[in-house]
C-alpha cells in the first residue's frame, strides 16, 4: 500500500508530493491517518534551508509538526490505544507507548492532559473575556496547496493558524 507525502530530499532541495510506502507498523508503535497538520511559521526558510542551527535527516524526508489524526493500526505491545482513537501526535516526542505517561506521547482527543484544575483556570479566563478563543482564525490549505500554505504559515499572526488537510 501507499499513501501520499510532501518529501524533500535535503534542506534547500526540491520539495514534492509523492506516492510513497505506508510505514509498517512496528511492536509498541501505532500507524495514524493524519487528517490534518499544523504549519509552523518558520517552516518555509527551513525547507529552504535558511534556518542553519536546524538539523534534518539524512536522505530524504517528510518535514512536518504536530497533527491529528486516527489510529489506523496498533502494533504489538500496544496496550492503551486502539484502532479509531483520534490522537493528537507531537513532534516532539519518539517513544513507544509503555512508558510511565502514554499520555504525553499520543494524547487522545477527548483526554485532557492537565490537572483539571489548569482548564478550569483556561475556561475562567474564557469566561471573564480575558482569553477570547472566536478570534482564533485557521485557515485550511488543502494538501495540493503547500506553497500557498508555507506563505500563509510565514505570515500568520499570534492567533491564525495554518492548517493542512489531505
Amino acid at each position: 500500500m501507499t499513501m501520499k507525502a510532501w518529501r524533500l530530499d535535503r534542506l534547500g532541495g526540491h520539495l514534492r508530493l509523492e506516492n510513497v510506502p505506508m510505514p509498517e507498523v512496528r511492536p509498541g508503535s501505532v500507524l495514524v491517518r493524519v487528517e490534518a497538520s499544523t504549519l509552523m511559521s518558520y517552516i518555509k526558510p527551513y525547507v529552504e534551508g535558511r534556518l542553519p542551527p536546524y538539523h534534518a535527516p539524512s536522505g530524504g524526508f517528510t518535514p512536518g509538526g504536530n497533527c491529528v489524526g486516527t489510529i489506523e493500526t496498533a502494533g504489538k505491545d500496544v496496550w492503551q490505544l486502539a484502532p479509531g482513537q483520534r490522537v493528537l501526535v507531537s513532534s516532539l516526542f519518539r517513544s513507544s507507548e509503555n512508558v510511565a505517561d502514554p499520555a504525553q506521547i499520543l494524547i487522545g482527543v477527548t483526554s485532557f492532559m492537565y490537572p483539571a484544575s489548569a482548564y478550569r483556570s483556561v475556561l475562567a479566563l474564557v469566561r471573564s473575556g480575558a482569553l477570547e478563543i472566536s478570534t482564533i482564525n485557521p485557515k485550511v490549505f488543502p494538501l495540493t496547496e503547500l506553497a500557498a500554505a508555507m506563505d500563509a504559515a510565514a505570515s500568520a499572526g499570534s492567533l491564525e493558524c495554518v492548517v493542512m488537510k489531505p
